[in-house]
């Protein structure tokens, strides 16, 4: 199908270049030009198909602790804004007189106005970020703080490639994601494509678990997607690299479960953050229920509710399937 999109994206482009002599700036934290770029075209055609943008508000940062004593925070502390994740996407019913062409033409434009709200997310999220207090290894804000640094941390590595990607296939670019699932931002990715990532964890598990010799820093390793999957084709991975990847896996559950704890629990999440949750403990989100989560994300917290300063609760779970998890009392 021929896209629109490239040459409206090249006008764009020309009014934004840098003058001669003046090099491109960005802050600590700062939202590129060649994203800009994107973010200027969706929003200079998003006035007819455009889907509403949730507004949102970065979490107050508060002075957290990880003892027992700490005090309990508000619920929205522990959700992330909604713009960290995709917004829904709309898809055409096809009618009985419409023709096949029509239908396509009708999907590739949802699926453009999904990316454009997508890319105002980013946006959004990008602004969140420059309104909170700098993290400090004491006081690294609230959960809510913590994830939307994360995952702005996640997308921008990817946007560049994902602005490209967009502005030169414009309403075919979801042909093009799905064979390359992981260069596209959180708040860009379609549900076909989450559905894919989904599987191919769950096969990457599978696999990791299946080897009976590997050390509990290769297992969490490769069943959490924390090295290349080159490695496994070379069957070999340095000690230096899966350590030094489970390192920073497990201290950041443990600031999770924390921060988790201190802002309600899971009855505090939502349920989109439910699953996210469970994803990043390495769980299979696939066909279970909210309560069957709820219920799993509930006995890590309770197991790691007593973990010292090595983790090593979290490495026990990590190295072991939901089933064979100490029941809890």
């Amino acid at each position: 199908m021929a896209s629109v999109v490239p040459m409206r994206a090249l006008r764009v482009l020309r009014a934004s270049r840098t003058p001669p002599g003046h090099a491109a700036t960005t802050s600590a934290v700062g939202f590129p030009c060649w994203a800009a770029v994107a973010v200027r075209y969706a929003s200079s055609t998003s006035s007819s198909s455009s889907q509403p943008v949730a507004t949102t508000t970065a979490a107050t940062s508060t002075t957290i602790t990880t003892t027992t004593a700490a005090p309990v925070l508000a619920h929205n502390a522990a959700n992330p804004p909604e713009t960290t994740r995709p917004p829904p996407l709309h898809l055409p019913v096809r009618g009985p007189d419409s023709s096949a062409l029509s239908h396509l033409m009708a999907s590739g434009k949802a699926y453009l106005a999904f990316y454009k709200t997508g890319l105002r997310y980013l946006y959004a999220n990008w602004k969140l970020v420059r309104a909170l207090s700098p993290a400090t290894s004491s006081d690294i804000g609230t959960r809510s703080d913590l994830l939307l640094r994360r995952r702005w941390s996640h997308d921008l590595r990817r946007l560049p490639l994902f602005a490209v990607l967009l502005l030169v296939c414009g309403e075919c670019t979801p042909l093009v994601v799905i064979a390359f699932p992981h260069v596209v931002p959180y708040p860009c990715r379609i549900p076909r494509q989450v559905d894919k990532l989904q599987r191919l964890a769950e096969k990457r598990r599978h696999a990791a678990f299946g080897d009976p010799h590997a050390s509990s820093p290769v297992l969490i390793a490769r069943s959490l997607g924390l090295v290349s999957p080159l490695w496994d084709r070379l069957g070999w991975i340095p000690d230096s690299i899966t350590r030094s990847a489970t390192t920073r896996r497990l201290r950041f559950l443990a600031q999770d479960d924390a921060l988790l704890r201190q802002s309600g629990g899971v009855p505090a999440l939502e349920p989109a953050e439910i699953v996210l949750a469970c994803i990043d403990r390495g769980l299979d989100v696939r066909g279970l229920s909210d309560d069957h989560l709820r219920q799993l994300l509930a006995a890590w917290l309770h197991h790691t509710a007593s973990s010292d300063p090595g983790f090593d609760q979290r490495i026990a779970l990590l190295t072991k399937r939901p089933n064979e998890w100490p029941e809890v009392e």
